[in-house]
Parts: C-alpha cells; sequence; structure tokens
C-alpha cells in the first residue's frame, strides 16, 4: 500500500468549499491537481460540476512600468551587500564583456579552406 500524502486538510477543504479552481489549489498546497483529486476523494468532497466549478477570476493585466520599478527596487531593499553584488548583470569594476565577432570573409574563406 502506498504512503498516505501529507498534506494541510483543512486548508484544502476550506478552499475546496470556496470555489477556488482546482489547478490553483493545487499549486497554494504544492501538488499536483491528480494528487488533490485523490485527496478530495478521501476526505469525501464532492467533484466539481458544470454547477459548482471554479468561477473565472478577475483579468489579469501586465504590470505597467512604473509598477515594475516599485516592485523591483522593494525587492532590492531586502538585499544585503553580498545579494545585491551576486545578482548585478554588470559587476562593478569590470569591464562589460564583449561577444566575440568575425567577418563573413574570415568564415568563407575558412569554409573555402583558404585560411
Amino acid at each position: 500500500m502506498g504512503r498516505r500524502l501529507q498534506v494541510d486538510e483543512e486548508k484544502l477543504q476550506r478552499l475546496w468549499r470556496s470555489g477556488a479552481s482546482a489547478v490553483s489549489i493545487s499549486v497554494e498546497l504544492g501538488i499536483t491537481v491528480d494528487s488533490l483529486n485523490r485527496v478530495r476523494i478521501r476526505l469525501g468532497l464532492p467533484a466539481r460540476t458544470p454547477q459548482n466549478r471554479a468561477k473565472p477570476g478577475a483579468k489579469y493585466r501586465d504590470p505597467t512600468s512604473s509598477e515594475i520599478q516599485e516592485r523591483a527596487a522593494a525587492i532590492r531593499l531586502s538585499w544585503d551587500d553580498e545579494t545585491e553584488k551576486k545578482r548585478r548583470v554588470n559587476k562593478q569594476g569590470q569591464e562589460p564583456y564583449e561577444f566575440p565577432t568575425m567577418r563573413e570573409r574570415d568564415i568563407s574563406d575558412a569554409i573555402d579552406g583558404n585560411y
């Protein structure tokens, strides 16, 4: 017999009865939808029907540039010096990386054996 999946059953029941979608509940609990359904059956919760399916949530809206800047600034405030240094793309004191380039003639000469 398999192991019993450990989940917060009270939270699962509360979310299921609230009408949340199976996908959102599984994400919230950190389990797959298949595992969620096995636990739901074990707990005796009713299956979703067209009448009790989750209702569509609010439409997603991409954040504006200013919202992104605000959120990024809030995240950076939590960084210590070491974290900031690790996350910077262009490390202070380092020259920016320059991608190597080749001329088209060099490539065609190499292909033709004229190098």
